[in-house]
């Protein structure tokens, strides 16, 4: 039987998960439509995420739903996967052009600019989706 999950337990999973993929609280913040503060308040677990939004971070990070209420493995065994060029959870390798996109973003210099550059790709996305 598997261990029952509490909202601090998700917002620590939600944490690892995002800073392995180097998204900042306020990228996550854009794509859940929420403000950073508010992604504070769920990794802290102040707040209750609703399943609507966790599951859309899934989807974001390429992590299955599940990610979130794993026990995380050995710090060793993170570091090693990272040093192979393999993230923990990652279902499909990125393609050239998500990967340009990634580092784009990582380049961007401060915080600010890194939600300026999230918020714009989901609109372009929700503008496509129409």
């Amino acid at each position: 039987m598997h261990a029952i999950r509490d909202s601090k337990f998700i917002g620590q999973r939600m944490r690892q998960l995002r800073e392995g993929v180097g998204l900042s609280q306020s990228a996550v913040g854009a794509l859940l439509e929420v403000s950073y503060q508010q992604v504070q308040k769920y990794e802290r677990g102040i707040n209750r995420i609703s399943v609507e939004k966790l599951q859309r971070l899934a989807e974001a990070l390429r992590v299955p739903m599940t990610a979130f209420f794993e026990d995380t493995p050995p710090a060793e065994s993170l570091q090693e996967q990272v040093e192979e060029g393999r993230p923990h959870y990652q279902l499909t390798p990125l393609s050239d052009r998500e990967s340009d996109v990634l580092r784009w973003f990582r380049a961007l210099p401060d915080e600010e600019w890194r939600t300026c550059f999230a918020t714009l790709l989901k609109l372009v996305a929700q503008i496509q989706q129409r």
